[in-house]
């Protein structure tokens, strides 16, 4: 008997303990362990994607995310919440999605945007006599490089500003020019085109769309009522070429689209500028400051393919040519090193002057992308041209040569050594590590220039023997037998052509 109730105490005991156990719950465990629970739960390998024409993010392989735990109760719900977009990396890249019929989107856009900054130009030009010397002041106060500008055409090579703050000092003139009585009659003058000709000068310079807009189809019919309402769309446009918007367009659409609570739980955003894209795209960056200001814990990275984002870019020129090829048209078998340095600063230069814009320390890093090898005598080349503008600017200093008049016709400054202003400055910067705007380019740098000898070379030189000889130090056309990837990225960005 008495083992008998032995056993049954022990039983007793045992089933205790088991009913002990089976009551608590997953929210008894401490927030530390919950906490490593729910990290592990919204964990997505390769992390999270955009997906434009759901407007969502998703997996690598296009799933949806699986947070079906945060819907068990409120204090999951509270605990987890925003920790999906701060334990991952969301990833972006370049929108085409012909389901959402972006191409035209972006092909009319890019187009319309283009024409408005012309026209902003050739209004400009017209009428700049009137500024008054006050505003001429302002003007200057603000944008300190930009006095070619005010005595010469706008629409001419002009290399001393970003193209943004380029574009952003025509509209600041534009509206001060507005106040003045003489501006409407001189202005009609640059509605000459078929485009704008049912145009004013007030519309024009109502319009501000931004770059890294991505409007949608009645927001381009508002627009495009404004040019010329009785011209009809060109169906055919953004057919041969495939335009995209950019990632970083996409980035900044997405967010506009999030609560700000939830907006700041974003941690890091990498945008993948995989193809080239609509738009002014080198600018699209200081579209992301008002939500870098907001999440100062927030880090952009912006990976910009040299062949398929950078260099397609440079004012349209390589694009119609290059993709002939087998037409009537002789195609362009390269780039020159001339249009690679200054389509990369152009790069450079914007993002350097996303510090002046606003964009927090550390927030944002510029990397450009490609072949080892091509990355390489792309950095190699932008080296050599920065040691070139350097030497001979050095030469102006000494009084060798004699430097062109800061009020000098834009295209006189346009030298060939002469990349930008910034563009030595920012040159060293990055070579050094000492990068304010963080660019990178995963190269070896070698030794830093040493301008002496070239400045030794070239003092008695006169403006045009120091092009000729910049001229004969240039390799030549650097094109599909020195780029290997050139070739892959034509067939991967013209549409019709079959290349052979």
């Amino acid at each position: 008997m008495k083992q008998f109730w032995v056993l049954t105490y022990q039983k007793v005991q045992q089933r205790r303990s088991i009913i002990f156990i089976t009551t608590h719950t997953f929210l008894d465990l401490p927030r530390e362990l919950r906490d490593e629970v729910y990290l592990h739960y919204v964990h997505v390998e390769g992390g999270l994607h955009f997906d434009f024409e759901t407007g969502l993010l998703r997996t690598v392989d296009g799933a949806p995310i699986n947070l079906s735990l945060m819907y068990t109760c409120r204090q999951i719900v509270f605990d987890m919440k925003g920790l999906a977009l701060s334990a991952n990396t969301v990833n972006f890249s370049t929108v085409l999605v012909e389901s959402c019929d972006t191409r035209a989107r972006a092909a009319h856009f890019d187009s319309f945007m283009e024409g408005l900054a012309m026209v902003r130009c050739d209004i400009l030009d017209y009428c700049r006599h009137p500024i008054s010397p006050t505003r001429t002041s302002d003007l200057l106060q603000r944008f300190p490089s930009s006095a070619p500008l005010l005595c010469h055409p706008t629409t001419v090579v002009y290399d001393d500003l970003p193209p943004s703050l380029l574009r952003a000092f025509n509209e600041l003139a534009l509206d001060l020019l507005y106040m003045n009585e003489r501006f409407n009659k001189a202005s009609k003058k640059a509605f000459n085109s078929e485009l704008w000709e049912n145009s004013t000068s007030a519309e024009v310079l109502s319009l501000r769309p931004l770059p890294w807009n991505i409007p949608t189809i009645d927001e381009l019919n508002e627009l495009e009522a404004i040019c010329n309402p009785n011209s009809p769309r060109n169906p055919d446009l953004g057919l041969c070429l495939e335009y995209y918007f950019s990632a970083a367009a996409a980035a900044i659409h997405f967010l506009s689209n999030l609560q700000s609570d939830i907006r700041t739980q974003i941690r890091c955003i990498v945008l993948n500028e995989n193809n080239r894209s609509a738009v002014f795209p080198e600018s699209h960056a200081l579209g992301l400051i008002p939500f870098c200001e907001e999440n100062p814990l927030v880090r952009v990275q912006r990976l910009a393919d040299l062949w398929r984002a950078v260099f397609p870019d440079h004012g349209k020129r390589l694009i119609v040519p290059l993709f002939l090829i087998g037409s009537y048209q002789q195609p362009q078998k390269g780039l020159e090193p001339a249009q690679m340095s200054s389509t990369l600063a152009t790069w450079i230069d914007e993002a350097v002057a996303l510090q002046a814009a606003g964009m927090p320390a550390e927030s944002f890093w510029l990397i450009f992308e490609a072949h080892p090898s091509d990355l390489q005598i792309a950095f190699d080349i932008l080296k050599e041209d920065a040691g070139w503008q350097e030497a001979l600017e050095a030469c102006y200093d000494r009084g060798f040569v004699q430097r062109p008049l800061e009020n000098a016709y834009p295209n006189e400054l346009a030298h060939r050594c002469h990349i930008s202003d910034s563009f030595p400055r920012n040159m060293r910067a990055i070579f050094t590590g000492n990068s304010w705007s963080y660019i990178q380019m995963d190269v070896v740098k070698g030794d830093l220039w040493d301008i002496e000898p070239l400045v030794q070379r070239g003092r008695d030189w006169s403006i045009q023997k120091w092009e000729e000889e910049k001229n004969s130090a240039d390799p030549g056309l650097l094109g599909i037998q020195v780029f290997r990837h050139w070739r892959i990225y034509i067939k991967a960005t013209f549409t019709y052509v079959l290349l052979t």
